[in-house]
């Protein structure tokens, strides 16, 4: 078995993993695009050596010159996106050093919770145990359980006599001319009848037996009701006990000092709160900041696409082809140059594609991972006072939920069905740690399982 700040740490080191590796792929699409520019800037260069040796030296001059504004035109592009990415990164290192803290505070904020949900558990056994075997307890838990049983048994009896009604009503109700009189409300003083219709009702009474049946059928619908009647009243009597026992319970808990305790807890939960919501603000504040990071990574900004775009209008002239073409005409190796250069380029340009589909998919693991972990921690599954069960392998479902076999809400039901509320309390008045990591169940048959006092707020 493992508990929920173990799971929470396999969540956290998956969430690590996807993180180092998105971080990994950025690194290298920002080698693959400074590769790129400086791949374009010796193209410029090829150009520039091959319109000096092919042309003459007027028109020579006019092409280098074309060449030369182009590329001060995008080293210029180029330095405002160098300026725009240290602006970004800032940013990011601005908004990661705040939330560090944040995360720190909200661990040790939650294992002070779990240390005073312990704290109080300890205390309600110690103070349960010395109550329970108070004359004034036993008493009343003897009253309940007594009144409880009775509740039982007539319930039972109001169930079968309920039961009785559908099967022994049947031959009554499927006697068409017994049901009339019946409805009719016949030989009762709700009775009316004409001085046509009495001597016939009287007749058809006769024909039924409808004096002795009346009887037998009234009778039957009539003690179901009785019964339930008297079965509620024995109920509520027992609700009472119930009360007057939880009223001791608190009672006994406000004398034992859980108050100050519990309200130590009362101040812990709002600050877990507020701090959720300031991370979760951060967070979506750091994945808008990595987002845009990825554009200039993959050279969809806008400086990127207009430098490219400037190199390539460039290059495209057709006094630039024509030169080109002319060149490839003889054995040039400035044309040779050329040729292995586009050819790295179209390399670097199908690495750098493929590694922006995997940047691509790394992100939605990381937006599903980070959705996850604030789902996780809203409900309180990173406390230690939440169990798995030894079977339970959320790396098994981390795993799915990034293969896609798993979808978001699939692994989220996984995760609250197999999840269980861990509580230390034993003895007659132990039950389950339930609610907001503590509530308890109400009173029953045999002893008292929890009632007013929150472990998760106040009396």
């Amino acid at each position: 078995m493992i508990d929920g700040r173990h799971s929470f740490e396999i969540l956290e080191q998956n969430l690590g993993s996807v993180r180092n590796k998105l971080s990994s792929v950025h690194q290298r699409m920002t080698q693959l695009g400074q590769k790129l520019e400086e791949l374009r800037q010796q193209l410029s260069d090829q150009y520039r050596e091959m319109a000096g040796v092919r042309l003459d030296e007027l028109e020579a001059r006019r092409i280098i010159g074309d060449l030369d504004n182009t590329d001060r035109a995008v080293l210029k592009l180029l330095a405002q996106k160098r300026a725009a990415v240290d602006a970004l990164e800032r940013q990011i290192d601005v908004v990661t050093a705040r939330l560090e803290p944040l995360n720190e505070q909200r661990d040790e904020l939650g294992k002070e919770r779990d240390r005073l949900l312990a704290q109080i558990d300890e205390r309600m056994d110690a103070i349960e145990a010395d109550l329970v075997q108070t004359d004034a307890f036993r008493k009343g838990q003897t009253a309940l359980e007594t009144t409880l049983s009775q509740a039982e048994k007539a319930q039972e009896k109001a169930d079968h006599a309920m039961a009785d009604r559908n099967e022994k009503g049947k031959p009554y109700e499927s006697d068409r001319l017994f049901m009339y009189l019946w409805h009719r409300r016949f030989e009762t003083p709700d009775y009316s009848g004409s001085f046509l219709t009495k001597p016939l009702d009287r007749w058809v009474a006769r024909m039924v037996h409808y004096d002795e049946n009346r009887a037998n059928y009234h009778m039957l619908t009539q003690l179901p009701d009785h019964l339930v009647a008297h079965a509620q009243r024995v109920q509520e009597k027992a609700e009472g006990l119930e009360k007057e026992l939880e009223e001791m319970r608190l009672s006994a808990f406000e004398k034992g000092g859980l108050g100050s305790v519990q309200g130590e807890l009362d101040r812990v939960d709002p600050k877990i709160e507020r701090l959720e919501k300031g991370i979760e603000e951060k967070e979506k504040e750091y994945q808008a900041l990595m987002d845009e990071h990825a554009e200039y990574a993959a050279d969809k900004d806008p400086y990127s696409q207009e430098a490219i775009d400037l190199q390539a209008a460039q290059l495209k002239r057709k006094d630039m082809l024509d030169l080109y073409h002319e060149a490839r005409m003889t054995a040039n190796v400035v044309v040779s140059r050329i040729g292995a250069l586009n050819d790295e380029k179209e390399q670097l340009e199908k690495e750098l594609a493929g590694l922006k589909s995997e940047e691509g998919r790394s992100r939605n693991d990381y937006s599903k991972l980070e959705d996850l972990r604030g789902w996780y921690r809203n409900r309180n599954y990173d406390s230690q006072r939440i169990g798995f069960p030894s079977g339970f392998d959320l790396t098994v479902l981390l795993g799915e939920l990034l293969r896609g076999t798993l979808s978001s809400g699939g692994i989220r039901d996984r995760i609250g069905r197999s999840q269980h509320r861990r509580s230390r309390r034993k003895g007659p008045l132990s039950g389950g740690f339930g609610g907001n990591l503590g509530s308890r169940g109400r009173i029953s048959k045999g002893g008292s399982r929890g009632g007013g006092f929150r472990t998760g707020g106040g009396f």
